[in-house]
């Protein structure tokens, strides 16, 4: 069987450590022996790449979390991106056209979908073994879910017919194009489990703070004070016992390991702080600095960007926010519609909704961003190339790149 780990998620789960660029399974929470902290979409991918009954490994994940995943799972990760976030079933029916058209899959290969924070055990992986041996034998094919295991398995074929008959594309490219247009849709609304879950004990396969805590609990023991600090400032607990403590640029959050139920907590405020206020990639970093909304409703977000020498962010375009781009010191190239330019300590860039832009630091290059538009903590970004090369080739296949 083919295992598809489906990563994509909004980012709200784990404030104020996750947001719109860090979703909750990739949130380092987790030391390892040589006490390293690991995400949970980490230990998972480590364990099943040793289950010998896996055939072929993927992540499908949300455009703006891709380099963060082939940060921490390698570039030889299979990633399936999405270009933007509609549930697990749409995510496993992109899989589905992805690894049909991409990686040349059998419409008889059994595909099973799991959570990227699903917490491994042999037992559960036996219930996912079993369930992919009594799809084998069904003639529909149709996705099954997996007693409460969080999994869920689907014939290739099957899952492209459904495809078919919501007049969606079969091919990943083409899915592509018009999945930002598609409902929002569930696997649990498609395949509701066949065993009610024991509403005692605390969901395995969704990574809140409730489950962080339990499974933090089993490793580091059930007292005691935790902390995962994200500013890179000191902290100190004084007075203070049996508490957890998260606190990065968006926010502090102070939690009571004595308190039985953290689903009771009213969650709502701090789920609409959700606007990231840092970002690491490979080729720097961003740090946002203000965010203000107009009495029209014009939103605007300053960020510092560093690019490091040598690096390039990419290639892509925004949907509805328009950017300004100050260089504040180093040289660079950028390539705006495929027009290719230098840039230097000085250099003022506007760039429109859908313009097509990437920036490459020759030096090290510090830039003041500044985004307009409405909706800025929704991801709206377009990949269209990852690398300088890529972009050249695109470039040089449009035949428009001129030197300006």
């Amino acid at each position: 069987m083919i295992v598809v780990l489906l990563a994509g998620r909004e980012g709200r789960g784990l404030w104020p450590l996750s947001n719109v660029n860090l979703a909750s399974p990739f949130v380092s929470l987790y030391p390892n022996e040589e006490g390293e902290m690991l995400a949970a979409v980490q230990q998972l991918y480590a364990r099943l790449q040793t289950a010998t009954s896996i055939r072929g490994l993927y992540v499908a994940v949300g455009q703006s979390q891709a380099t963060e995943a082939a940060r921490q799972l390698g570039r030889e990760a299979r990633l399936i991106r999405e270009p933007a976030l509609r549930g697990s079933y749409r995510a496993a029916q992109l899989a589905a056209a992805y690894l049909h058209e991409i990686a040349g899959c059998s419409l008889q290969e059994t595909i099973v979908a799991i959570p990227a924070d699903w917490e491994y055990d042999e037992e559960k992986l036996a219930t996912v073994d079993k369930l992919s041996g009594l799809l084998l034998e069904s003639e529909a094919g149709l996705p099954a879910s997996g007693e409460g295991s969080g999994a869920y398995a689907f014939r290739l074929g099957a899952m492209l017919s459904r495809l078919s008959d919501e007049r969606l594309p079969r091919t990943y490219t083409e899915l592509c194009r018009v999945y930002g247009k598609v409902e929002s849709i569930e696997l649990e609304r498609i395949v509701p489990e066949t065993h009610e879950r024991d509403t005692k004990e605390p969901s395995n396969d969704s990574c809140s703070w409730a489950d962080v805590l339990r499974r933090s609990a089993d490793t580091a023991g059930r007292e005691g004070n935790l902390v995962w600090n994200k500013l890179g400032l000191p902290i100190t607990i004084a007075g203070l016992y049996n508490i957890a403590v998260a606190i990065s640029a968006s926010g502090l959050l102070i939690m009571n390991r004595d308190l039985p139920d953290l689903s009771l907590v009213p969650w709502t405020a701090l789920n609409n702080a959700q606007v990231p206020t840092g970002e690491r990639a490979d080729w720097g970093t961003a740090a946002v600095l203000d965010q203000t909304v107009s009495e029209d409703g014009e939103e605007s977000q300053t960020r510092r960007l560093t690019v490091e020498a040598g690096c390039s962010t990419g290639y892509g375009l925004h949907l509805r926010r328009r950017k300004l781009w100050t260089v504040l010191s180093g040289t660079g190239e950028i390539i705006i519609n495929e027009r290719l330019q230098s840039v230097l300590a000085g250099t003022v860039l506007e760039l429109n909704a859908r313009s097509r832009h990437g920036i490459k630091a020759t030096s090290k290059l510090e830039l003041l961003e500044i985004h307009f538009g409405s909706g800025l903590e929704e991801e709206d970004f377009i990949s269209l190339a990852e690398s300088w090369e890529e972009i050249n080739i695109l470039s040089e296949d449009n035949k428009t790149l001129q030197n300006v």
